[in-house]
């Protein structure tokens, strides 16, 4: 009953095959979001023999708003008092990505990789919070505003150097 339509099991053999495809190829893809989100990306590659050629390219702008709000009352036998808070900030962030490898089949069952990265990361954040107090009648007793920007600059580059060995299938 084991490969029987009958039977309460079954066997599932999938077996992936790399792409062998020789010449050039590629894509393209863009994306969008609420908030906003946008981005695109742009894949190349170049096969000939042996030998595998690829880069990509992407990038990406998300701006993301957010607001909280938070309020805190203290009441003692001498002492009432209400703390509030409101936080409104906006995210935004730019990034870049491009990478470039490539890949050597030695035979069949071997194979070499090598690829480059470089990533650039552009962000701002604006927060701008609203701090109260308010007295036992309350009624408000101060009242400040902070504004704040913060820059996240971020950059980074990775190398990856990789080794792929296959097995002959038995099945």
């Amino acid at each position: 009953a084991r490969y029987d339509a009958e039977g309460g099991s079954g066997l599932i053999n999938i077996v992936l095959k790399k792409n062998k495809s020789k010449g050039i190829n590629g894509s393209v893809a863009v994306k969008g979001g609420y908030f906003p989100n946008a981005g695109a990306d742009l894949r190349l590659n170049y096969k000939k023999n042996k030998i595998n050629f690829y880069t990509a390219y992407s990038f990406g702008f998300s701006k993301t708003p957010g607001y909280s709000f938070t309020n805190q009352h203290l009441s003692n036998q001498d002492t009432t008092f209400t703390y509030n808070q409101f936080y409104n900030e906006v995210e935004k962030n730019l990034n870049h990505y491009a990478t470039a490898g490539m890949d050597y089949d030695i035979n069949e069952y071997n194979a070499l990789s090598f690829s480059f990265g470089i990533q650039s990361s552009n962000g701002k954040n604006n927060y701008f919070r609203t701090y109260e107090n308010r007295d036992s009648l309350d009624q408000t007793s101060s009242l400040s505003n902070r504004l704040e920007t913060q820059k996240e600059l971020e950059d980074m580059l990775e190398a990856s150097l990789g080794y792929r060995k296959s097995f002959k299938n038995k099945a």
